[in-house]
């Protein structure tokens, strides 16, 4: 049998400090933290046959997107942080998996710009919360 975990009933959150997250509301998807590692070429005349050699170097946690289904509520927090130039810690919760009694989740920080996606006739207006996520991210195992 699948132990696959559903989306829905997942959780976005988001802050101004790590004590407490308050729900985004109207999220339409789960977003995690990537792990982007940069690689410096070191070959030199040396390397054997002729093949590049790497050494890691820094990583970079890139940028995620949070979907949401457009409000005045949530574009007038993010558009706060957007102009406070705020860093946001945010946190992504999944469902419990098995005998667990706490979910697992994944927390990140970073600089939120809002963009209101352009509107089809037949559509709904949609939030995208674009964040330039710095600094590491941390998970955080279910039990």
């Amino acid at each position: 049998m699948s132990i696959a975990i559903p989306v829905h009933g997942g959780t976005m959150k988001w802050n101004t400090t790590t004590t407490t997250y308050m729900s985004i509301t109207e999220a339409k998807r789960l977003i995690f933290p990537k792990f982007n590692r940069e690689f410096t070429d070191v070959t030199s005349l040396d390397s054997v046959d002729g093949i590049r050699e790497f050494v890691p170097n820094l990583a970079d946690p890139g940028e995620l997107v949070i979907a949401c289904n457009y409000s005045n509520a949530i574009f007038n927090t993010a558009h706060g942080y957007f102009t406070g130039k705020t860093l946001v810690y945010f946190q992504t919760t999944i469902n419990l998996q098995d005998t667990e009694t706490v979910a697992a989740n994944w927390a990140f920080q970073g600089y939120v710009s809002p963009e209101v996606a352009d509107g089809e006739i037949d559509g709904t207006l949609e939030l995208m919360l674009n964040i330039r996520c710095t600094g590491a991210a941390t998970f955080t195992n279910g039990s």
